[in-house]
């Protein structure tokens, strides 16, 4: 009979992990799987059948907030229950360490995955992708080390919780496409990118929602940052403000996923200030 279990990931599985993403066709690269394990060592689960690598699953803890991303299982193992134990696996992980609301972005062909474990669907997180052209900016600088403090407590007033670790690692590796805006003195909006292989993601992207000229300057920095290359954004629908200023610039719509909630569904922080969401995971 073959035995499923599981053990926590670590840098020896590297090779198998970015394998797994390349069967599925994800943009993620070496740098941000070696990012997640420094994020979460606790949170990067491996499944084993018989001491074989079969899939794997990351969770990631923000206090009383969990999230959920990476969940695959090798194509020849599918149908096997691998992928629901692996979800089960990590909820668990999560709930002993008190959390009571569980997220995560889902594709549309593992929603009806999802809705058996529990998660209900919240709105759609969409995306979108440019061939990103030279804009000019005023008023947006490189965030500074020293104003990190100033960044986490705006990103926590939208986002509704902390995440400074992720921030201030993102702010880290990829200091010159790292940008904030201040009005009178005050920072009141950031966004942060990152180089993948062929191509620059933003996220995250957040500003005061009465700021939306604003955010857009934000949006601009970082379009003349990837000038020629593509430029990938992820939405959360009802945010209709940063839908209009993507689409204003030439972005168009790829097939969107879908934002599920397990345990307490309440909102969390405050949309409306978040123009483009970032990882880990998708928060």
């Amino acid at each position: 009979m073959d035995k499923l279990s599981f053990r926590l990931a670590n840098s020896g599985d590297i090779d198998f992990w970015m394998s797994l993403i390349e069967i599925v066709g994800w943009d993620n690269t070496l740098n941000d799987v070696k990012r997640s394990l420094f994020l979460e060592p606790e949170g990067c689960f491996i499944a084993n059948i018989n001491n074989k690598n079969v899939g794997i699953v990351n969770s990631y803890l923000y206090g009383k907030i969990g999230w959920i991303g990476n969940l695959i299982v090798k194509p020849e193992f599918r149908g096997r229950g691998i992928g629901k134990e692996l979800m089960n696996h990590a909820i668990n992980r999560l709930k002993l360490n008190g959390v009571e609301s569980i997220r995560l972005d889902s594709v549309e062909k593992a929603v009806n995955l999802y809705n058996r474990i529990g998660f209900q669907h919240e709105f759609k997180s969409l995306r979108f992708i440019c061939k990103s052209e030279k804009r000019d900016t005023r008023n947006v600088t490189l965030i500074k080390p020293s104003e990190l403090n100033e960044i986490f407590r705006l990103d926590k007033k939208y986002c509704g919780y902390e995440r400074q670790k992720f921030l201030k690692k993102i702010r880290e590796e990829f200091p010159k496409l790292c940008y904030k805006i201040s009005i009178e003195g005050k920072i009141q909006g950031y966004i942060m990118a990152r180089f993948l292989n062929n191509s620059f993601k933003i996220g995250p992207w957040v500003c005061n929602p009465k700021y939306t000229i604003e955010a857009e300057e934000l949006l601009f920095a970082v379009m003349k940052q990837a000038e020629g290359y593509e430029l990938k954004v992820g939405i959360l629908e009802p945010n209709k403000n940063a839908i209009d200023i993507v689409e204003k610039n030439s972005f168009i719509r790829l097939p969107s996923s879908y934002r599920m909630c397990l345990g307490n569904f309440k909102k969390l922080g405050k949309i409306e200030g978040i123009f483009g969401i970032g990882s880990p995971d998708k928060s």
